[in-house]
């Protein structure tokens, strides 16, 4: 392949997320001279943080909701339709990137405007958890010539819940998004003097499970050793979960940091991270607590056991009481997925939670003796950084957008002729 292959990524970037954050790390990483990188953002104006990435690293940038600084009408639809046939057919893509978006027909589509018809790719990063109209989801992964999905889990829910025909999609697991810690990185150590420090790393919001996070506290009062939980986040349950550590008497060891802008300090601060989730299509703070050395002690439910090692560099909780306690144990069910995938059965299940005393027990068991705590830690790092490099990933993801740039000529983009139209 001589000429440059252009993509054309079709993404948010009004906010700071994990999508976000990954993608302006890989237009900065990627060292591959034969991709030419477009923009089309598709919501509100690129907020400054992802800026510079776009200016020193794509060719261009386009709004498909704004022109010329003014805000397109949302009536009638045709005005913003119109909008991104002109950008597909002005930038000619050779592969249309489509982020998390399962069901969006309108952006399926824009690659009919280009002749000829560029390769259209989804990129899986969550969106199959969320409800969709099964007809509209499985249209949508009908017209893709290729899928890419941040996880085994993602590919099976996408496979088993709206019909993705096997073989059409492949893994490509995220990249570790820190700076690395040094080069004579040492594995972590129990503390000699204070407590063992736990952390629970995300937005406070009920799938997340801070509250089974504060259960698990609770219930490690009769370890036998001294725990606190250090939480980095925030959401709209911040001060229920702050009522709830004051019910549970376990207030004075938990801290709420907030948002926390240097994330590889944290990981340094904390020994173990505990990931309670009730859903996680990978399990980004699984992969970066393991490079830090930290094990994890984390809900065994969709992507998680694709980082966390059980048994190696942390423990996996099955998710094994109905949702009805999570209510109960002060969680919330609010945002809640349709289902979860559980990695066992290789099957779909609605959510359920995992045991506050068996997550107790398993960070008790992470935590026995400190040479089998600095083994686990060792692994951790090792497995992590390893396998889930941001150079991997940018290689990885290179060598699909290229493939699939080039099978797509071979094959004149013949995979969903009926709807070329």
């Amino acid at each position: 392949m001589s000429e440059k292959v252009r993509v054309l990524h079709v993404l948010a970037l009004d906010t700071v997320g994990g999508i976000e954050c990954l993608f302006g790390e890989y237009l900065a990483a990627s060292l591959e001279e034969r991709l030419e990188h477009h923009v089309l953002v598709t919501r509100r104006p690129v907020i400054p943080r992802f800026r510079e990435a776009l200016r020193e690293h794509t060719a261009s940038v386009h709004m498909a909701k704004y022109m010329a600084g003014v805000k397109l009408p949302s009536w009638p639809k045709s005005v913003r339709r119109r909008r991104l046939m002109a950008i597909a057919r002005k930038i000619r893509p050779d592969v249309v990137l489509l982020y998390n978006c399962l069901g969006s027909l309108l952006r399926a589509r824009m690659s009919r405007q280009v002749t000829p018809p560029a390769v259209n790719v989804y990129y899986e990063r969550g969106s199959a958890w969320a409800r969709h109209n099964k007809q509209v989801a499985a249209r949508f992964l009908y017209e893709m010539d290729g899928v890419i999905c941040n996880s085994r889990a993602a590919q099976r829910v996408l496979e088993l819940g709206w019909d993705c025909p096997p073989g059409k999609s492949t893994v490509c697991h995220n990249g570790l998004r820190l700076a690395p810690p040094p080069a004579d990185h040492v594995p972590r150590r129990l503390p000699a003097k204070g407590p063992i420090r736990i952390g629970f790393v995300g937005r406070l919001v009920p799938f997340k499970g801070p509250a089974l996070a504060l259960q698990t506290m609770a219930a490690l009062r009769g370890g036998g050793s001294a725990f606190e939980l250090n939480v980095a986040g925030d959401g709209p349950q911040m001060d229920s979960l702050k009522a709830l550590a004051s019910k549970l008497n376990v207030l004075g060891s938990v801290r709420f940091h907030g948002i926390v802008a240097d994330m590889a300090a944290f990981y340094s601060h904390i020994h173990l991270l505990l990931c309670p989730s009730l859903r996680e299509p990978l399990g980004n703070v699984c992969m970066e607590a393991g490079f830090y050395g930290c094990p994890v002690v984390a809900t065994e439910v969709d992507g998680i056991p694709e980082i966390v090692e059980h048994g190696r560099t942390g423990y996996c909780v099955p998710f094994s009481l109905p949702l009805s306690l999570y209510q109960e144990m002060g969680g919330g069910t609010g945002s809640m997925p349709g289902w979860v995938y559980d990695p066992r059965t290789d099957t779909l299940t609605p959510p359920r939670i995992p045991s506050p005393e068996q997550l107790a027990q398993a960070v008790l068991q992470a935590c026995d003796t400190d040479a089998a705590f600095r083994r686990m830690s060792r692994r951790a790092h090792i497995r992590t950084r390893d396998l889930f490099s941001m150079k991997t990933y940018t290689a990885s993801l290179d060598g699909h957008l290229l493939a699939l740039a080039e099978a797509g000529k071979a094959e004149g983009v013949d995979s969903v002729a009926p709807t070329r139209g």
